[in-house]
Formats: structure tokens, sequence, C-alpha cells
């Protein structure tokens, strides 16, 4: 995934490893890529392009937090490169 240029992995689940394992969190940590869980509403993407941005908790002493999840959609989703 990281050598296809994406970012990171988005799910609709708690989490992207059963409980108690870390594997998949683990792997995708290694590779740079981050990991973005309990996302709401993902059936009202496009499946075109749109900007999406995580917004954490500044929590001390975290390595996690819950997040604003937002996207944009429409004239303004993509702006690669701009």
């Amino acid at each position: 995934m990281a050598e296809a240029g994406l970012k990171g992995v988005g799910l609709d689940s708690p989490s992207i490893d059963p409980f108690g394992v870390e594997t998949a969190h683990l792997i995708l940590a290694e590779a740079g890529l981050i990991n973005i869980e309990n996302l709401a509403a993902l059936d009202r993407l496009p499946a075109g392009p749109f900007r999406f941005a995580a917004l954490p908790l500044r929590l001390a002493g975290a390595e996690a937090s819950p997040v604003r999840a937002v996207a944009w959609v429409g004239d303004g989703g993509d702006r690669r490169g701009r």
C-alpha cells in the first residue's frame, strides 16, 4: 500500500485487527501508514477523488487519539499537486 502512494487505511470497524491481536497495526506502522478506525458514513463518500483529514486530540503521553474525521467532496475535492 505504501508503494502505491497510500498514506494509510481507514475503516468503519472498531479495529483493523481482531481483539487482542496487533498484527495489522504493526505492519501498517512499519510501512509508515496510519490507521484510522471507527469511521462513519463511508457510504456517503464518492468513488472519485475527495480530500480527507483526521484531526486528533492532543493527549499527553498517548500513542493514539480519537479524531474528528472530515472529507471534502465536490469541486474542491481533488487538490493534488496544486
